[in-house]
């Protein structure tokens, strides 16, 4: 909660002792005006939910001017534990725009959702589609679903239900989850491109480099590092002690949280992203280098038909692999301090959401073979509908003349 000092404990410029004035002069605070705490010079504050724009400055100032009495809001806080609570940031304060992001989430959630899990239904029952290629295609689409899973649902329950808060569990299993999403992926698109370059620049040997049991083992192996890359950054950004519980992001993002930090302690987390950076940036390399190859065979393919098919199974990825590291150091290699709130948040949605959402339509764009699948997966569907249909009316015709026989 917010510890309220005497005047004389602060600056001039800052707003916490007017805001205890007010509200001790307008008998807002439960049991009447101030009491003094036995330290001496401070009393407490309940619950207040605040404002965006004094979130991310800094300042604590009551929601429109009033206290809402819902979130605890921390001044300086010691310690944190698994009961506590922390703020993210809205994207309005205005009911209808919160109203209107709900809708707009839902409307990317269920597209994202729906684009990826058609894109495993198909692989999954399409026997075309039992390669390597879409095998891993379908990891991806796996940690797609998980990663627009993580953020967006809990930011339209909390515009459905005017909150911005996450509690410190939800919050921790936030961080682990979108990072052993992220990573995981990036390991299944650095592997793609090693498949993609086995298939065109060493065909002959494709099958027995690509074999079933190689290609569990790399699918495996890129989710134990992505456990691995999820444990140890949660263990680095939730053993440092936080300032405050208002978190300047519509989810909880590392770097956010690592703003709100007592201790140098930060620095260890900041020495592991440097590092984890370094290793996604060298997976870029591998597959811009790996690309390069791929390319220089391509322009010794005779047959034109060859190239167009061997294209159209490698621009996706490379699209893909270029969207998700671009947006990506869009955001974190932006100048600190020079970007409002309201644009962080733009480039957090663009990076956190877009990618996934993105990813089915842009490997079915171009890929005859998926969109053949799609089509058979969809017409499936449909003659199962209009089967059950007919049954069922069949089936009530029946018993109506029956009834009147």
């Amino acid at each position: 909660m917010l510890v309220c000092h005497t005047y004389s404990d602060y600056s001039p410029t800052s707003a916490a002792p007017e805001i205890c004035q007010v509200l001790d002069k307008a008998g807002a605070l439960p049991g009447g005006p101030r009491e003094k705490s036995q330290e001496g010079g401070s009393s407490v504050i309940p619950s207040v939910s605040y404002s965006r724009e004094f979130q991310s400055s800094g300042y604590h100032a009551p929601l429109g001017g009033c206290c809402s009495m819902k979130f605890p809001v921390w001044d300086k806080m010691p310690t944190l534990n698994s009961s506590s609570d922390f703020l993210l940031l809205q994207f309005s304060e205005v009911r209808e725009w919160q109203l209107i992001h709900f809708f707009v989430f839902l409307a990317l959630y269920l597209a994202g959702m729906s684009g990826n899990l058609l894109i495993v239904t198909a692989v999954i029952l399409d026997h075309h589609l039992h390669t390597p290629m879409y095998f891993f295609l379908m990891n991806l689409a796996l940690m797609d679903l998980g990663s627009i899973s993580v953020t967006v649902p809990k930011s339209m329950v909390n515009s459905l239900l005017n909150s911005i808060a996450i509690s410190y569990s939800e919050c921790v299993a936030q961080v682990f989850f979108f990072v052993f999403f992220e990573g995981t992926g990036l390991a299944i698109l650095t592997i793609m491109a090693h498949d993609r370059y086995v298939a065109i620049c060493k065909p002959l040997q494709y099958e027995t480099i690509m074999n079933k049991g190689a290609c569990i083992q790399m699918a495996t192996g890129a989710s134990i590092c992505g456990v691995l890359y999820g444990v140890v950054h949660i263990s680095g950004t939730f053993s440092i002690t936080f300032c405050s519980n208002v978190v300047d992001q519509f989810f909880c993002e590392i770097p956010k949280l690592l703003k709100l930090s007592c201790s140098d302690l930060y620095l260890v987390e900041v020495g592991l992203l440097v590092l984890s950076s370094g290793v996604g940036f060298g997976c870029f390399i591998f597959i811009i280098t790996t690309y390069v190859w791929i390319f220089n065979a391509l322009l010794r393919i005779p047959s034109e038909k060859g190239r167009q098919k061997a294209l159209s199974t490698c621009l996706p990825h490379l699209i893909v692999v270029s969207v998700l590291m671009f947006t990506g150091i869009f955001v974190y290699a932006k100048p600190p301090g020079k970007i409002s709130s309201d644009l962080d948040l733009g480039f957090a949605v663009i990076y956190a959401i877009f990618p996934p959402m993105l990813n089915p339509f842009i490997y079915s764009m171009r890929n005859k073979e998926l969109q053949t699948a799609l089509w058979r997966l969809l017409n499936h569907s449909l003659f199962y509908k209009d089967s059950v249909f007919k049954l069922n009316t069949d089936f009530f015709f029946n018993a109506i003349c029956s009834t009147i026989d």
